[in-house]
């Protein structure tokens, strides 16, 4: 018998893809180096079970009366922003999910129980803004900074 050979050709092991999780694990760095590792943020990816998990929670359609969209079977991959205050026995409280499919775009956009389609990588960054100077996202973050001094 014939020793197998390798049949991946040339295969890219460090590749530099942009997805909702990268997008986010940045951000989460820009979190910490505004406040000075006061707050922290991170981002846990979620294993294909839970993001199954999290497709039975909500509806199967595409746009609700209100111009939401549910959650649909086609993504497959997920990951959830914490906020974290280190100095407060590391309190951390969970801001927002994202879920997607091998291409990162269009994805889901969990945030409040509310789901929102995101079409591309511009409209994730919108809502990301959105989010992050909300008036509830920047009263938690004041109230943790206090709080830790």
């Amino acid at each position: 018998m014939e020793k197998s050979k390798d049949l991946w050709g040339e295969l890219e092991t460090n590749p530099q893809i942009t997805n909702p999780y990268t997008i986010l694990k940045a951000q989460a760095k820009y979190l910490g180096n505004k406040t000075k590792n006061v707050i922290e943020a991170y981002v846990e990816a979620m294993e294909g079970k839970k993001v199954m998990q999290r497709k039975k929670l909500l509806p199967d359609s595409k746009l609700n009366s209100l111009g939401k969209a549910e959650l649909p079977k086609s993504y497959i991959f997920g990951c959830t922003f914490y906020i974290v205050a280190p100095f407060l026995n590391n309190f951390t409280s969970s801001l927002l999910s994202v879920y997607y499919n091998q291409d990162g775009f269009p994805c889901a956009l969990e945030y409040k129980r509310e789901v929102f389609e995101i079409s591309d990588q511009e409209h994730f960054e919108k809502e990301l803004l959105r989010i992050f100077s909300s008036g509830e996202t920047q009263k938690l973050i004041q109230i943790l900074i206090a709080q830790s001094s």
